[in-house]
């Protein structure tokens, strides 16, 4: 019995692990741009509560 749960945790545990890495993130994505000079992320999102 207890065999079987120990299968059924590495099983989920696994699924979630390929899932993770499978799936892309944004902020790999976004890794490959430049970021401008005059980026202020602060700013943008006090810009973005504000509306």
């Amino acid at each position: 019995m207890a065999s079987t749960n120990n299968k059924k945790k590495w099983l989920a545990l696994s699924v979630v692990g390929i899932a993770l890495v499978l799936v892309p993130r944004r902020s790999s994505q976004k890794a490959h741009k430049p970021v401008p000079e005059n980026y202020d992320p602060i700013e943008k999102a006090k810009s973005t509560d504000s509306e």
